[in-house]
């Protein structure tokens, strides 16, 4: 047992530790969302237009979902500590940049360096709770990173507006990035644990993940991520371009005398929707299975976006794009909130780091190349430029709602649930098996197995 991970001696110690970290996390996903309710201040900042806030949101994508498929080798590479401060020193320099800077291209740079330091975020969140929790504990650290995700993302809405009219752009970005970088160096003094040498861990890393990358392409199983990948291509493609960049923009362009403060609130409640989604869904999945959820909500969201389409020649009141928008989180986070367990139970657990990695690519690319090239329409069609993106998205989400149709259902509930109850009291009660010298490391390794296939069960917001 002496290659297990020891963390501090002291519960405390360990628990503000975690707290740290779900603070880092609540900044990455502020970081990620911070443009859609501010953009006629990035506009004057930067001197562009809605199509170049577009690519501004975009360039966190390329850089975040290019780094995906590695950082779970990076973080078991080195300590974790130091994987934590040197993403916040990446996220502080990247905000940097992006405030102070003029031109446009040198702003792609600073959000491209953001996206790039919220990368490992996560996953070096989930390494310490991993470490320092019993897995009865661990099993609850994924729902509380999702609701630091919704906490940031009302944050980062109506009060991160007035926030920005009180101090200016620039000084906004150095804020939220300091805020990261502060909880990082508390980290780095403060999240210790003892394993096996890093130059071990990462040759054993490597190794691993190369067999894991040689597994999935030769898995017959792994078929069934194909059109789980496209379909979230397509479907947080489309949610990341609205909650990063043309959310509140959407409502104060198809009804001009909405105020853009007032337009802020009513997004707000999009994140609220997150929140209730993302809490609820993962036990409503249990009777309803994993496919389902993706069906409905992707046609929906489909009946949501052509509903921001036509609204448009009524000029609609406030309210109603904030009920639009309260239902669009809500049926968003009731597909993304089991999309991972669904990645996850298409191929053994062996393999399931590897395959998550590689899946968190297609979101973040889809939300990048759509915050691209949704923009750019608005740019050329001035007058009903947000009409035709409306109807562009519900064409987006009626096909993700076409591609679920070809998922596999990996739920084990909705066939076995009924027969487990009816046949309960017939099964045997097996005794413990006592612990020994020759059975202590298979327990210990069952029990490391069973905390990482935990953690790659939380969506990523996830969106």
């Amino acid at each position: 047992m002496g290659s297990l991970n020891v963390g501090p001696e002291s519960s405390a110690q360990r628990y503000v530790v975690l707290a740290l970290c779900g603070l880092v996390y609540a900044v990455t996903y502020l970081q990620r969302v911070m443009l859609a309710p501010i953009t006629d201040a990035v506009q004057k900042h930067f001197g562009t237009d809605i199509a170049g806030v577009g690519t501004l949101s975009s360039c966190f994508f390329y850089t975040y979902s290019i780094a995906q498929p590695v950082v779970g080798l990076m973080v078991d590479a080195t300590h974790a500590r130091w994987t934590m401060i040197a993403s916040c020193l990446v996220i502080f320099a990247g905000s940097l940049v992006t405030g102070f800077v003029r031109s446009l291209a040198a702003g792609y740079v600073g959000r491209a360096l953001v996206g790039l330091g919220c990368a490992p975020v996560y996953v070096t969140a989930i390494k310490y709770a991993s470490i320092y929790l019993s897995p009865e504990r661990f099993v609850f650290c994924p729902g509380i990173l999702a609701a630091c995700a919704g906490l940031a993302g009302i944050i980062g809405s109506a009060p991160l507006k007035h926030l920005t009219d009180a101090i200016g752009f620039t000084w906004v970005c150095v804020g939220i990035g300091g805020t990261a970088f502060i909880p990082g160096i508390l980290i780095a003094c403060l999240g210790q644990y003892t394993s096996i040498s890093a130059a071990e861990m990462g040759k054993a890393s490597l190794q691993q993940f190369k067999a894991g990358l040689a597994e999935m392409f030769h898995n017959r199983g792994s078929l069934f991520l194909i059109p789980l990948m496209l379909y979230y291509f397509f479907f947080s493609g489309g949610s990341y371009t609205i909650s990063s960049c043309l959310g509140a923009a959407f409502i104060v362009n198809v009804n001009p005398e909405i105020s853009s403060t007032y337009a802020s609130w009513m997004f707000t409640l999009q994140s609220v929707g997150l929140v209730i989604g993302g809490v609820a869904m993962p036990f409503i999945s249990r009777y309803t299975g994993r496919k389902p959820p993706h069906l409905v909500a992707s046609g929906l969201i489909a009946l949501i976006m052509l509903a921001f389409a036509l609204i448009g020649e009524a000029d609609p009141p406030g309210w109603a794009f904030g009920i639009l928008y309260t239902f669009y989180g809500l049926f968003t986070a009731c597909a993304s909130s089991v999309g991972y367990s669904m990645c996850k139970e298409l191929v053994s657990v062996a393999i399931a780091s590897t395959v998550i990695g590689v899946f968190n690519f297609f979101p973040a690319l889809g939300g990048a190349i759509f915050q691209n090239t949704l923009p750019l329409i608005i740019r050329h069609n001035p007058d009903g430029g947000y009409r035709i993106v409306g109807f562009i998205m519900t064409g987006q989400y009626a096909l993700a709602m076409f591609i679920a149709i070809f998922l596999k259902e990996t739920s084990p509930c909705t066939s076995t649930c009924i027969r487990s109850q009816k046949h309960r009291g017939q099964r045997e009660v097996q005794p413990p098996t006592p612990l020994t010298p020759e059975n202590d490391n298979a327990q210990t390794s069952m029990l490391l197995d069973v905390r990482a296939e935990t953690a790659i069960t939380s969506p990523v917001c996830s969106t």
